[in-house]
């Protein structure tokens, strides 16, 4: 290996840093993988409870009164319904405490 270099003093600097190199590139790609993947399982996570939530109140929100809003807290977030001045539709917001938001709006015809 690097016989070009033999019988020289230092020539084992070069051959070092660039292994040390291609190890410290290496390792940093593993971190940021490993970074993104897990903020990919974290915004999955969010949209799942989000959707649950959904899905939960948008029956509640077909036998809400007019013009009415309400507030559901839940330790991992919290539910807005907003119902319409016409009852034609009813908002959902969905704020999840990680930061994650969602708005629906939900047809009562």
């Amino acid at each position: 290996m690097f016989t070009f270099l033999r019988n020289k003093e230092g020539s084992i600097a070069l051959p070092f840093l660039a292994v040390l190199t291609l190890i410290t590139i290496t390792t940093l790609y593993f971190i940021d993988d490993y970074q993104r993947k897990q903020q990919v399982i974290k915004q999955a996570t969010d949209a799942y409870i989000a959707d649950t939530l959904e899905e939960k109140y948008k029956k509640y929100a077909l036998i809400m009164e007019n013009d009415t809003s309400q507030i559901i807290e839940y330790n991992i977030g919290k539910v807005k319904l907003e119902k319409s001045k016409h009852g034609t539709y009813v908002k959902l917001f969905i704020e999840l405490n990680t930061g994650f938001k969602r708005q629906v709006f939900v047809n009562i015809e």
